[in-house]
């Protein structure tokens, strides 16, 4: 990729050596994300800036560290049905022959376990209703599988929570993310990121069980809500 400069870059960040961006390729199709974050040695030594990027057909998303907030307003946007909504009796049914299960929640994640449906990726926060549940923890412990850990604070997606779940579809085995906060916008990470096919289930409070499967359609309503909760 050629170095373009700019002679309004000045006080744009300098790139470290070896440094990473996660950004989206802007191109014919729309912005697609760009799964595996890209090394941008032959930027060692020069500014980075908006004029730069555009230059070079990238449009940054994330920049060296981002966080995204959900304004009050738009949270009854999130609660809107974009799956299906369904009763947690009729999970085992609705998964058949279902590929890739991702999970978001305490409960829907231990749900699908007790039913020995082991979920490829859970995300999970060892809370209920934003109360420390130390009973649901062990129910999960119950379950063994490998752990990471992410700070995200309630009502954000941070960074951190981003790239671990984008270093997961770079290698995705099972694995149990711990969000050290909330998760409850998880969803739209998982879905921004996840390919055609793609099964997330994650609870609505008093309605039952939302169930999606990727297709385009679904991810681009996830990528508008992420645009509008850029910071």
């Amino acid at each position: 990729m050629a170095n373009s400069r700019s002679g309004s870059d000045e006080g744009s960040p300098r790139l470290k050596p070896g440094a990473s961006l996660a950004v989206l390729w802007n191109n014919s199709e729309g912005i697609e994300p760009l799964h595996n974050s890209h090394q941008y040695q032959q930027f060692d030594d020069s500014r980075l800036s908006s004029a730069n990027l555009k230059g070079c057909g990238i449009q940054a998303w994330c920049k060296f560290s981002k966080r995204w907030v959900l304004p009050e307003d738009m949270r009854d946007e999130l609660a809107e049905v974009v799956g299906e909504i369904i009763p947690d009796e009729l999970i085992l049914e609705k998964l058949a022959g279902s590929g890739v299960i991702i999970t978001i929640g305490d409960i829907v994640t231990l749900s699908l376990l007790e039913k020995g449906i082991r979920p490829d990726l859970s995300i999970v926060d060892y809370q209920t209703k934003r109360i420390p549940d130390n009973e649901l923890k062990e129910r999960l412990a119950a379950f063994p599988e490998k752990e990471m850990t992410v700070k995200c604070p309630s009502g954000e997606i941070s960074q951190e929570l981003w790239n671990a779940i984008e270093s997961w579809f770079e290698r995705p085995t099972p694995l149990r993310i711990v969000v050290d906060g909330e998760e409850d916008l998880a969803s739209l990470v998982c879905v921004t990121l996840a390919p055609d096919g793609t099964t997330v289930i994650y609870g609505i409070p008093f309605k039952g069980l939302m169930l999606l499967h990727v297709d385009t359609p679904i991810r681009e309503r996830a990528r508008e809500i992420l645009r509008k909760m850029e910071t």
